[in-house]
């Protein structure tokens, strides 16, 4: 059996999303044979490396829309009844099953999306009704897409791969009540998705005993916003900006009380995990779905988007419950899937 991960345009080389399909590709390409097909070149290609020789990556030698539909037309062509594509984009979903049905083909497709289908503008997510199956990284997004009209049973909660990571010792000490030291890991956008801006407003409001270390990139313009943003609020000689690398959490030289989100929306909110299986708690706000990782006063605490003192009151719980790092590792071993999804993808 093949299978074929179709990838949108947003797979640019260094994220979430990358780290996933890495760790998928290269465990399924012990049982069948696996592509990955990207619809746009990544800005960042040294990622590709990373996939096992078993693992075949297919480019696009041209990067505009007539080229894209020959492009998708081949790769529809080629793809045999028995063979499973999994398709990353919601509208690539509807392309790719238009494409089938005029072609008369009869392989399967799956829809695997990494973004909450509500609360956002990139995509119409009606689109996704025109998958066979859908592979649903949490139970947020399961939801969402049965209030689609997508029958429950063409829905499998599949979650997403976490490797286990070394744990510290502790996480508190007489110190870390009195400086507290905050992580951010993603985009560096200060409205929309991530929502700096509020990351930056509540860091303000707990004083000069605070320090924020962020890992991530963005545009120069939205960089710049965010920079300028904390000297406004007299706090930017208390953020580190790091920019994207490679599994921030292992350059930490002093580790972190919480890591914080301040998100508007996400899908499986993957920085939430990677932190959690460190043993490091989160402090979030309750974008749609937080709740399917994150366990109040077991792995962190959350708090309304918007609500400063609600922040600062979970800062306070988290300072008063120092919770157990081996706990908020455990709290996720739920999250432990290749299995699950090889059972699946061999099944439909």
């Amino acid at each position: 059996m093949k299978i074929k991960f179709i990838c949108h345009k947003l797979v640019v080389g260094h994220g979430g999303i990358e780290t996933v399909l890495v760790e998928v590709a290269n465990y399924l390409s012990r049982f069948f044979d696996v592509s990955i097909v990207l619809v746009n070149m990544p800005h960042d290609k040294q990622w590709l490396s990373k996939f096992s020789k078993d693992v075949t990556v297919v480019l696009p030698k041209y990067q505009n829309k007539l080229y894209l539909i020959f492009y998708l037309l081949r790769l529809t062509l080629t793809t045999d009844k028995n063979d499973k594509m999994v398709v990353l984009g919601v509208n690539l979903v509807k392309a790719i099953s238009l494409l089938k049905h005029v072609l008369l083909k009869k392989f399967t497709i799956f829809s695997w999306v990494h973004f909450s289908l509500v609360n956002q503008d990139m995509f119409d997510p009606h689109n996704l009704v025109w998958a066979d199956y859908h592979l649903a990284i949490s139970s947020a997004i399961k939801q969402q897409m049965i209030s689609l009209g997508i029958p429950e049973k063409k829905i499998f909660l599949v979650l997403n791969p976490i490797s286990r990571r070394p744990l510290i010792s502790s996480l508190m000490s007489e110190s870390s009540t009195k400086h507290l030291h905050l992580l951010y890991v993603g985009r560096t956008l200060f409205k929309g998705h991530k929502n700096l801006k509020e990351l930056f407003d509540n860091v303000a409001s707990l004083g000069k005993m605070v320090t924020l270390d962020i890992f991530g990139s963005s545009s120069k313009d939205e960089l710049a916003q965010c920079m300028n943003y904390t000297k406004r609020l007299g706090i930017a000689k208390q953020v580190t900006w790091h920019g994207w690398t490679e599994n921030p959490m292992d350059q930490l030289t002093n580790w972190p009380f919480a890591l914080v989100m301040t998100s508007v929306f996400e899908g499986l909110p993957m920085a939430m995990l990677e932190a959690m299986s460190r043993g490091i708690p989160v402090i979030t706000t309750r974008f749609e779905g937080y709740d399917s990782v994150l366990k109040e006063e077991i792995n962190g605490f959350s708090y309304t988007s918007g609500d400063i003192q609600g922040f600062r009151n979970a800062i306070t719980k988290l300072q008063q419950h120092s919770l157990p790092p081996q706990q908020v590792s455990e709290s996720i071993a739920e999250y432990n899937y290749f299995k699950r999804l090889k059972t699946v993808l061999e099944r439909y």
